[in-house]
């Protein structure tokens, strides 16, 4: 499991400066939301995912789970139909070898593509700890 620490320590960065500013104007405190944690978890994955993204060992990888699904298709494709049992367990098996290795596809792309861009809260959060000015982040 990736540790988030230093990103949970932005956000109650954030969350206490929100807090200090909804007290001051009076307008609600909203916190910090899912929404944006989600949005930081995706781009600190994507910083991470990036540099094994770019080595020449992710294809190796990338070839070896694409092998593995295209061996349960293969598998499914010669069970004999009137086998109906093996059909639905071969079906289930090529199934989620396929549902997982698309969403695996789908998820580093998305994260590698979310790191480019630094979110919001992030920005704040340097702002509020080093006093580093928006526009330079």
């Amino acid at each position: 499991m990736p540790d988030y620490s230093d990103l949970e320590r932005l956000y109650e960065v954030v969350g206490r400066a929100r807090a200090v500013r909804a007290a001051k104007s009076g307008e609600p405190d909203l916190g910090v939301t899912d929404d944006e944690k989600e949005q930081c978890k995706r781009w600190a994955d994507g910083q991470e995912l990036q540099h094994h993204v770019e080595h020449p060992g992710h294809e190796i990888i990338v070839g070896k789970l694409q092998s593995f699904m295209e061996q349960d298709v293969q598998r499914l494709l010669q069970t004999d139909p009137a086998d109906t049992k093996a059909v639905l367990a071969n079906h289930a098996v090529a199934y989620s070898s396929s549902n997982i290795f698309f969403r695996l596809q789908r998820e580093v792309a998305a994260d590698v593509e979310a790191a480019k861009t630094v979110p919001d809260i992030v920005k704040e959060g340097l702002r509020l700890t080093r006093g580093v000015p928006p526009e330079s982040i």
